[in-house]
């Protein structure tokens, strides 16, 4: 994906982050509209799934944060993370930290730090 295609992702749904404990996480439902913007540009997205409680703490929720091999066979890359996303947020776990191009350990950039802007 062009440089200028992600400071435009980051432009779209930066803003929408919000910053817990050194967390950018975006709500579920932004979450799922970035999937959407990026699926035909073949970018890796990847998140990681938490709750938010009342004090400000946060509750990963791993079940929802890795799809499996076979997730992504049956369901291509973009659809299992989307399957993920879906579920956490049934699950209560609405909030998701966005990587585009690879993940925490990897390459990439993580939606709402302004990096690709």
């Amino acid at each position: 994906m062009p440089p200028s295609t992600l400071a435009e992702i980051e432009r779209e749904f930066g803003p929408d982050a919000r910053d817990v404990n050194g967390l950018r996480l975006l709500p579920a439902f932004r979450t799922l509209a970035l999937l959407d913007r990026c699926k035909g540009a073949g970018v890796r997205v990847s998140v990681e799934t938490f709750r938010i409680h009342p004090g400000g703490g946060v509750e990963p929720a791993m079940r929802y944060s890795d799809p499996t091999p076979e997730a992504v066979a049956e369901h291509g890359s973009h659809g299992a993370v989307r399957s993920l996303v879906v579920d956490g947020a049934v699950a209560g776990y609405e909030w998701n930290e966005v990587w585009i191009g690879g993940g925490s350990t990897g390459e990439g950039f993580r939606i709402g730090d302004g990096t690709a802007a």
